[in-house]
This record gives C-alpha cells, structure tokens and sequence, in this order.
C-alpha cells in the first residue's frame, strides 16, 4: 500500500482534496504492482510552509513504499506528482520538494508483512 502526503500552504475545499487525492493515486501505477486502489493519500493544506522568506506557493510530499523499486520507476513518480502539482495547484517545480522512504515491513489488518516474504 503506498502512502503519499501533501503538505501545503494552499486553501482547498474537501471537493478539490479529494478530486487531487485521486490523481495523486494514479500516479503509483508508473511502478509495478503499485495500484491506485491500493494507496492512500493525504492532503494537508493551509500548512505554515515557508521557504526563503517566501510564502509562495510550496509543497513537500512524502512518498512511502512497501519493498523496494527500481530508481527509474520512482523517477517517474516522482515525475508525475510533480506534474500534477503544478497542472493542479499551479505550484513551481522549484518549489516543490518530495522524499521518498521504502519500507522493509508494513502493517495492515492487525499484522506485519516483510518484504522478503511478501506474496500479494
């Protein structure tokens, strides 16, 4: 289940967190086996992000992955957000900042899986 947050110092209205929480899910699909469905996003906004002295537009956005995956794959993503950012919110590629974090273990429904042994 891949995880995505925005941070923002943006006002949305719920519609339009919503509407931009659903394409940031799409994006995952550039890796294998990652798929929108499967991915949870969260949008904040109004977030006191400043940078420079600057209270222009801004975004940071964690991306967490279960297992690892190729580095052209999470190019890619990271691409398409970022894309998306400035398509959707007119942010500034310079001003859009991301990590990424692949996770060696996850947890769902009560128990841990490991991506050693993970089948599904």
């Amino acid at each position: 289940m891949p995880y995505i947050r925005f941070e923002l110092n943006q006002k949305l209205s719920q519609q339009d967190k919503l509407a931009f929480a659903a394409k940031a899910a799409e994006s995952v699909a550039v890796i294998p086996g990652k798929r929108a469905d499967r991915t949870m996003v969260n949008v904040t906004t109004e977030c006191a992000l400043h940078f420079h002295g600057s209270d222009r537009a801004i975004a940071f956005v964690e991306i967490r992955l279960f297992g690892q995956s190729e580095r052209e794959q999470k190019t890619a993503l990271a691409e398409q957000l970022a894309s998306l950012l400035g398509a959707e919110l007119n942010i500034a590629a310079d001003d859009i900042y991301m990590n990424m974090i692949e996770m060696p273990s996850w947890g769902k429904s009560g128990s841990l899986a490991f991506s050693e042994t993970w089948k599904g």
